[in-house]
């Protein structure tokens, strides 16, 4: 019987706390995200102002260079381009995922996405420019509420962990 309380306690306390550590998560991953869509904002004003090279090769260079979320979109869109499909909002919206991103955020960057290779070079990296000052608010309070809530959430998941061991006992 002691044995068989020790393993739930063990269990219950370790599912507890990462429950806690995976939900926590997310507030890294939309941290992450923005950061890594800041730095293709600028890999894609360099590319547009000096390279001249499509957008559909911009995407496939750049897709491999990030990770998670952000890799997914560029790889859904330079698939769209490649089946020689519409950028338009509703078109995009199915390629790509919104993740961890709130409804705001996400229609934000589906219309950049809509945006992209649409206009000349001047207007298309001013057009960036714009995107990424939206973008780098985003990141900000991304940061925020990661420095805010991520600890929060897996000491909580170590509160409840404990909670229960003691319901237990």
């Amino acid at each position: 019987m002691l044995l068989l309380k020790i393993i739930c306690i063990a269990g219950g306390f370790g599912m507890c706390a990462y429950g806690g550590y995976m939900y926590s998560r997310r507030y890294v991953y939309r941290q992450q995200y923005f950061n890594g869509l800041l730095q293709f904002c600028e890999r894609l004003i360099s590319d547009i102002r000096f390279s001249h090279i499509s957008l559909y090769i911009i995407l496939e260079k750049n897709a491999d260079s990030f990770k998670g979320l952000l890799s997914q979109q560029l790889c859904g869109i330079s698939r769209l381009l490649s089946d020689n499909r519409s950028t338009d909002e509703e078109t995009l919206s199915e390629y790509v995922a919104q993740g961890v991103l709130t409804d705001a955020e996400y229609t934000q960057i589906i219309r950049f996405f809509s945006v992209l290779g649409k206009s000349d070079a001047d207007n298309q990296t001013a057009s960036v420019e714009s995107y990424a000052a939206q973008f780098k608010i985003f990141h900000q309070e991304a940061d925020e509420k990661k420095k805010k809530y991520s600890s929060l959430y897996w000491k909580l998941g170590l509160l409840a962990g404990a909670a229960i061991a003691v319901f237990i006992i």
